[in-house]
């Protein structure tokens, strides 16, 4: 037992090493400008990554080649980034009105353009948080990559197997395949990846798209062909960071922007003075909250409601409630910032409360006016970005306005680690990964404002992880079982906390009795699963954690 738990703890302390290593690293390969991730600056980031084995990225540390891990993080990336020897981090530094296309990778929304066969650009807008989660996911890319190289290569001067000649004639063969040709390639992608044949005809048509049937086979091959090279002395893969990516991170430059739009638009609506309710959330809870009930006037519950809104196919459904909130007084601010966070601005002066389905407190409304302002998610170190620049006070006419901000109201979606998918966690601090770094807070949610809604619901600390794709099972075990009790994990509270303490406290920005609101639904637990924060969607099980939690705000506000 003894012996055990000694291994246990010192396992999560080297990973935890690990990632303050990472953490650490990338920052000052930043601030150096370039590196090439398998030459000499980049063996911290492998050997770190290598340590730490995240969950996400299965067998990273084995010979085989993880196909899962591959799928999450080419999800991710641009399309053909597989091919490109060079691949340039960027501000948003005017390719837009450029004849480049861009990429936008399936699960991340960031512009990407193939400049040319050798070289592409990444556009960072969300600060650091983005180019942790890059650099680690290319870092994984990269390590597989030798793998493969390592087993097709014969001698130094790049004499490969008969495996991989096959492999080359089939990728660069134009041809479509017949289902003869494809499993025979598949065969010996089996001998080149140490992986069985079922395995890989298990994963192929995940990889597939439309246009590249057989891109699994292009992926590895491309990968394994930059390997090669590299190990053969000719061009090592190089990731550089623009100058003006560097010049501009941590100057909130996005941030700043996104603020000032939306401020002016409260002035210019005369609203800016007005008491002001901020909620972090999705671009729908909030809207169908208020406008379902009268929009639709279904004969359902109110929660099967919710959940037709959040089918796919029911756009008409949508259409309606959006009408209905335009008519009575939303605002709608899509972002051109960069940020990627659109807004909604609802005035509840315009608003018919007789419609509402929640308790309002009539006098309260007409008396105060509120204003609730809903601003999409955030992504890790832009949450502090984006509040930061929002409750500084707005300069009109040589004159500052100070933002009336009564409350903050922060939902999001996290790790459990007790308790399972579509369960609600109440944090009553932050604790930020890495360091030692905590925010106590009084949160005015409370477990017991939850009671009889049959939902498990957990009160405790919670940690703000540096990297969705970092964590593995040592670190969460730790969390769980420490004198931390940590609850959960997700990637902005401690960011917005900051800001918010900043304002509030240090800066005298917004009033020191703010209150603030935290509230997150469990995306999965990933001690048991295994997959970490990066897990797929909610489906419909997301849809009542993520309401109840939306009509507690909204009730709160309005009573």
């Amino acid at each position: 037992m003894g012996i055990n738990k000694h291994h246990a703890r010192t396992r999560a302390q080297e990973s935890s090493n690990a990632i303050e290593r990472m953490y650490i690293t990338m920052r000052h390969l930043f601030n150096r400008g370039f590196y090439k991730p398998m030459g000499v600056s980049g063996e911290t980031l492998r050997e770190s990554l290598l340590v730490l084995r995240p969950e996400i990225y299965g067998s990273i540390a084995e010979e085989k080649i993880e196909l899962y891990g591959l799928l999450y993080v080419i999800d991710r990336l641009p399309i053909g980034i597989e091919e490109c020897t060079f691949i340039n981090l960027t501000s948003d530094e005017g390719y837009a009105d450029s004849h480049f296309q861009p990429i936008i990778p399936p699960k991340r929304r960031r512009n990407c353009y193939r400049i040319d066969s050798d070289q592409m650009n990444i556009e960072i807008t969300r600060g650091r948080s983005e180019i942790y989660d890059i650099l680690t996911h290319l870092t994984f890319l990269f390590i597989e990559s030798h793998k493969i190289s390592n087993r097709v290569l014969i001698d130094e001067c790049g004499a490969t197997n008969r495996d991989w000649k096959k492999l080359e004639k089939a990728v660069l063969s134009t041809k479509k395949f017949t289902q003869q040709e494809r499993e025979i390639a598949i065969t010996h992608l089996a001998n080149i990846t140490g992986r069985t044949f079922k395995e890989l005809t298990e994963v192929y048509s995940k990889f597939s798209t439309t246009k590249q049937p057989e891109r699994l086979l292009h992926i590895l091959y491309w990968l394994g062909k930059l390997a090669i090279e590299e190990q053969i002395g000719k061009d090592k893969r190089t990731i550089t960071f623009s100058p003006v990516l560097r010049e501009r991170l941590g100057h909130h430059l996005h941030g700043e922007v996104w603020a000032n739009t939306i401020k002016n638009t409260l002035y210019k609506k005369d609203l800016l003075k007005r008491p002001i309710h901020i909620i972090s959330a999705n671009m729908h809870s909030v809207m169908n909250t208020l406008f379902a009930p009268k929009a639709l006037k279904s004969k359902k519950s109110i929660f099967e409601v919710y959940e037709a809104l959040s089918q796919k196919e029911n756009e008409a459904l949508r259409n309606k409630v959006t009408k209905e909130a335009l008519l009575n007084g939303m605002i709608y601010i899509k972002d051109t910032s960069g940020t990627n966070i659109d807004v909604q601005i609802f005035d509840t002066a315009k608003m018919e409360t007789s419609t509402l389905d929640i308790k309002a407190d009539d006098a309260l409304l007409k008396s105060k006016k509120p204003v609730v302002f809903v601003m999409d998610y955030a992504f890790g170190e832009q949450a502090y970005e984006t509040i930061d620049e929002l409750l500084k006070p707005y300069k009109v006419n040589g004159e500052k306005i100070h933002l009336n901000v009564e409350s903050v109201s922060i939902m999001g979606k996290a790790g459990i680690l007790e308790g399972g998918k579509g369960d609600i966690m109440i944090p009553k601090a932050h604790i930020f990964e890495g360091t030692a770094d905590n925010y106590p807070f009084t949160n005015e949610l409370k477990k017991e404002d939850f009671k009889g809604e049959n939902v498990n619901v957990y009160e405790g600390s919670m940690v703000t992880v540096l990297g969705t794709s970092l964590q593995n099972k040592d670190i969460l075990k730790f969390f769980h079982n420490s004198t931390w009790q940590v609850i959960g994990l997700e990637m902005e509270g401690a960011h917005y906390q900051k800001a918010i303490q900043a304002a509030s406290k240090v800066r005298n920005s917004i009033s020191p009795n703010v209150k603030v609101r935290y509230a997150y639904y469990a995306s999965d637990n990933p001690l048991e699963t295994g997959s970490t924060l990066a897990s797929g969607g909610l489906g419909t099980s997301g849809v009542k954690p993520t309401y109840l939690i939306t009509r507690k705000i909204l009730e709160q506000l309005f009573n």
